[in-house]
């Protein structure tokens, strides 16, 4: 999948992805966590919908590198 982040706010960012013409998938989960804090428990949104290729991450901490990741 092509993952693409793009900075909406301070502390909101955009994260899309590609669709996977596989049948089977039924929605995506978007992973993400504080880069420099290893071992933190992540956080996750569930999209249970296999159209939806984005979601807008809200609350985040300004000037904090985060990482991101998306399963289907």
């Amino acid at each position: 999948m092509n993952v693409e982040v793009e900075v909406v706010s301070a502390s909101s960012v955009r994260v899309s992805w590609d669709s996977l013409d596989i049948p089977e998938i039924t929605g995506y989960i978007v992973y993400y966590s504080q880069t420099d804090r290893v071992g933190i428990t992540r956080e996750s949104h569930n999209i249970t919908n296999n159209t939806i290729l984005s979601l807008t991450i809200t609350n985040l901490e300004a000037n904090v590198e985060y990482q991101f990741q998306v399963a289907a």
